[in-house]
């Protein structure tokens, strides 16, 4: 099977190894392709102008809202393009301080990144709400306790689809419908999910889910949130200015009936452009997908037979192809600079997740997140690599 490197400008003359797809991700050649192609001949101020470069900016604008929505299995109606994955989550927890400011009890969990758990964090003490964090199980980076902690006194659940550190897929599905059950809204971060796993609104039954464009071959600036059908008619929009309002006076103003509600300010048409073209790309690479998870599942084998290297959520295997490890005789930032000499790209960190290293009484750790730009040799390279780092540091 033909690899998709050779689709990733970047390496057509490299060695690199870009192992921090989970970070951002690489563009491939027809995305860079048509961004310039929308900078050259259609470059213009989207839902602004009658000129033809104007609609056809305003175009490419809608086309990739419901290029998104077919992606995620929703309706166009009720997907708002955002700017990016934090963003998005910060308006959506400004919006319902206002429309729900007597919430009781807010659930996250202790895999959340920090840009799902501090908006929520601080809803719940803007509005004297309890904050409740489901653990996470050590061995296997399961969410547990859900079905307890989840009750009839939450208001809002917050969960992530993936961790960003261990690669775990929590079961958001199961979680969405107990929590509807009693009473709570769910929303979905799948900034990790989006690249990986095939997403539907309908199926997940979440009230949100957003991501981030540059997670999923596309470029940084753009972002998508879904709201659910029921509940965005409710949110008054946090972030106001041109483009979203339907009259304004010196005394009051409405807002647009519709999903631009939530879209103020000139938007990022060309990120747009690359995101739409980025889906349509990733939906052609299913068989590459595939090899790259039978790929990464030799890679666990082979670090398995490594006792002196540490996984996270070892005793896993609902995860996608991404791992974080640490070894007790090596600081994180030491393999990861070892890794760099070798031509591997990684990242060394916290990764934006410190209560989840907090409970598993971790500082930092190593995270390789593999990619369609990734090809099969890739893996004896880093499992080498890997192995000459820990030779060095321990002679």
């Amino acid at each position: 099977m033909l690899s998709c490197r050779e689709q990733f400008s970047y390496l057509t003359d490299s060695d690199l190894i870009y192992l921090d797809n989970a970070a951002t991700s690489q563009l491939p050649i027809s995305v860079l392709n048509a961004q310039q192609q929308y900078w050259q001949y259609a470059h213009a101020n989207a839902h602004r102008g009658a000129h033809q470069r104007a609609r056809s900016a305003t175009e490419a604008w809608e086309r990739c809202r419901q290029t998104a929505a077919t992606f995620i299995g929703a309706n166009a109606a009720d997907v708002s393009l955002q700017t990016s994955t934090t963003q998005a989550l910060n308006h959506l927890a400004l919006m319902l301080a206002e429309q729900q400011p007597d919430l009781r009890k807010i659930v996250v969990s202790a895999a959340e990144h920090h840009a799902n758990w501090l908006p929520w964090q601080y809803l719940a003490q803007r509005c004297g709400a309890e904050f409740v964090v489901l653990p996470v199980a050590v061995e296997s980076g399961e969410i547990q306790q859900w079905q307890q902690l989840i009750d009839s006194d939450t208001d809002l659940v917050a969960i992530t689809h993936v961790s960003n550190v261990s690669g775990v897929i929590n079961p958001v599905e199961e979680i969405c419908r107990h929590a509807h059950k009693q009473g709570a809204r769910v929303i979905v971060d799948a900034a990790q999910s989006a690249a990986h796993l095939a997403l539907d609104v309908d199926q997940l039954q979440c009230d949100a889910l957003v991501f981030s464009a540059h997670k999923v071959y596309a470029p940084v600036g753009v972002a998508v949130m879904y709201l659910a059908a029921d509940w965005w008619p409710q949110l008054t929009p946090q972030i106001r200015g041109g483009g979203m309002v339907a009259q304004v006076t010196p005394f009051s103003a409405s807002w647009l009936p519709d999903i631009h509600r939530f879209e103020a300010g000139t938007p990022n048409v060309a990120a747009a452009v690359g995101l739409t073209n980025a889906l349509q790309w990733f939906a052609e690479q299913a068989p590459h997908q595939a090899q790259v998870e039978q790929s990464f599942n030799w890679l666990q084998q082979q670090l398995a037979q490594r006792p002196w290297l540490q996984r996270v959520a070892a005793n896993t295997s609902r995860r996608i192809p991404l791992l974080s490890l640490y070894c007790e005789s090596i600081h994180s930032q030491d393999l990861a600079f070892m890794l760099d000499e070798a031509g591997i790209a990684v990242r060394a960190g916290q990764h934006c997740a410190q209560p989840l290293l907090q409970q598993l009484g971790l500082s930092s750790v190593v995270r390789l997140s593999w990619g369609l730009n990734n090809r099969d040799d890739d893996m004896q390279r880093v499992v080498d690599a890997l192995d000459q780092a820990y030779q060095l540091f321990i002679e």
